[in-house]
């Protein structure tokens, strides 16, 4: 059988926990923030291992424009922080 149980907690303690909620979710950002801006390059082996396509599809994405990279034709290179980008799909690619 299940109990409901009401907690009344004064309203410093709630805003205190609000606070530290808040502060613990700002500093996650913050670090996810600093990982996804590097400039880490990444072959397109490893970025579509990333974003979990095949090599092939990722060479398509290039090739119609979904994805920014830097190399040759031959050789694909991508920033790790537009892949993750592409990944999260926080913002736009190009």
């Amino acid at each position: 059988m299940e109990h409901n149980s009401i907690v009344i907690t004064p309203k410093s303690e709630l805003s205190e926990m609000i606070r530290e909620i808040v502060a613990d979710e700002l500093k996650k950002a913050q670090a996810y923030s600093r990982d996804t801006q590097s400039d880490e390059l990444l072959t397109r082996d490893a970025a579509a291992e990333l974003m979990k396509l095949s090599p092939t599809t990722l060479t398509k994405y290039v090739k119609e424009g979904k994805i920014r990279f830097g190399g040759s034709d031959r050789k694909y290179l991508f920033k790790k922080s537009d892949v993750d980008a592409f990944i999260f799909k926080k913002q736009p690619i190009l």
